[in-house]
């Protein structure tokens, strides 16, 4: 199992396209991914449940995964994070 702590730096947050880049991500990994914001928890899998964690620029979100692929998961994930989701701002 792993799990990485990142920050929101794009200006829109995990909004509805930068969810669905994260689910997608996901969906392409035979592990479960569960991503955190404070008291809430999202199953990556999910566009809704991801977009609902409602993490605005700034926000320091969780990512866990277990499973087989895990580690590359996270660091899929983690690189479209830092890149702020290749929106260019």
């Amino acid at each position: 199992m792993g799990k990485r702590t990142l920050q929101i730096t794009n200006v829109r947050g995990l909004h509805a396209r930068a969810s669905r880049k994260v689910a997608e991500i996901a969906l392409n990994y035979d592990c479960k991914i569960l991503i955190r914001r404070e008291d809430e928890e999202a199953d990556a899998r999910s566009l809704m449940d991801v977009m609902m964690l409602g993490a605005g620029i700034g926000s320091e979100i969780e990512i866990e995964a277990e499973g087989e692929g895990a580690e590359r998961a996270l660091d899929e994930i983690e690189a479209l994070v830092n890149a702020k989701f290749h929106e260019g701002e």
